[in-house]
């Protein structure tokens, strides 16, 4: 545990605002305290907080309007995300999404596009927040919430419609007969077992970095697509089988699986949460992720990964606890 980076996911934060006996949200200036308390203790062992922009992007999101009924709650889990993360110039600390991830170990190189400089920016703006959480304040900030609670929204939705359009539709389209229905879902499960769904999701991993990084993925030999695409299987396993496991729900649902519901959307943000665990060093740093997630503990545990993740109560009772 000692001199590692640490990131919480979007639901640590906000539990971590929470009074623990009574479930109510803390006040600015309790949250100001029980933040600042494990930042001092997280010192002493010289551990490192550091911010996910899709974390920052997620509580920024119910921002956008005072009406929210979890407005309260995820401002004061972005004071905390903020003072948890700051360096020592009072700038946040960043550790940036899975894409950047793929293309600094991929190419050596770091996409320096309009996504990046927002990515910061919105980073940046939690600092916001720490200066002045008033509604005075907020308020000078409302259209770029918006802005971040549409992208958000896109995402997911996107997300959705490729899991309902290249495998749940797929398979329980109305015309599909049944026996159809019953070939193409052995199929698909013969590609989760003998690991050929693995290479198509880190392949498809590819082609989404090549595109952000302007590279032409047909000037790559066969030979050298399949070494990036190994690399990837490689140092990013444990969001792979995440989402094997999740298309490995949806066939073992027989079809009740609901992806209408909106909160599926949430398995985009976890999928690339993931991406932080793996074998790979930060500034030499080894790194943890912060989440009381079962799903996500399932995929790490599967792989041997354990001791990446863990859930928030264990994370501040090994710190606050015991130093």
């Amino acid at each position: 545990m000692k001199d590692s980076l640490i990131v919480f996911d979007t639901n640590s934060y906000r539990n971590f605002v929470l009074n623990q006996n009574t479930k109510s949200i803390l006040d600015e200036k309790s949250v100001r305290r029980k933040i600042q308390d494990l930042v001092d203790k997280e010192s002493k062992k010289g551990i490192q907080a550091c911010l996910a922009p899709i974390v920052v992007m997620e509580l920024f999101s119910h921002l956008a309007k005072t009406c929210d009924p979890h407005y309260e709650h995820c401002k004061m889990a972005l004071l905390a995300a903020n003072i948890h993360c700051q360096d020592v110039n009072c700038r946040p600390r960043i550790l940036m999404d899975a894409e950047i991830q793929l293309c600094n170990l991929l190419f050596d190189e770091i996409p320096q596009d309009k996504f990046y400089e927002i990515q910061i920016k919105i980073c940046e703006m939690t600092v916001e927040l720490h200066k002045d959480p008033s509604e005075k304040n907020m308020d000078k900030w409302r259209n770029n919430f918006q802005s971040i609670e549409e992208n958000i929204k896109g995402k997911e939705e996107d997300f959705l419609k490729s899991i309902k359009r290249n495998v749940f539709n797929d398979i329980y389209a109305n015309d599909r007969k049944e026996e159809e229905q019953k070939s193409y879902k052995k199929d698909l499960y013969m590609k989760i077992n003998n690991g050929d769904l693995i290479d198509i999701t880190a392949n498809s991993q590819l082609e989404r970095i090549c595109e952000r990084l302007c590279k032409r993925i047909e000037s790559h030999s066969e030979d050298e697509r399949n070494q990036l695409i190994n690399i990837i299987k490689e140092n990013f396993q444990v969001p792979l089988k995440f989402y094997e496991n999740f298309i490995k729900s949806i066939l073992d649902s027989d079809g009740d699986y609901n992806l209408e519901d909106e909160s599926k959307g949430n398995y985009f943000w976890d999928f690339n949460l993931l991406f932080y665990i793996g074998d790979f060093r930060v500034q030499s740093k080894e790194i943890k992720l912060i989440t009381n997630d079962k799903n996500m503990h399932k995929s790490a545990k599967q792989l041997g990964y354990q001791n990446k993740i863990m859930s928030l109560q264990n994370y501040l009772q090994s710190v606050l606890y015991y130093i």
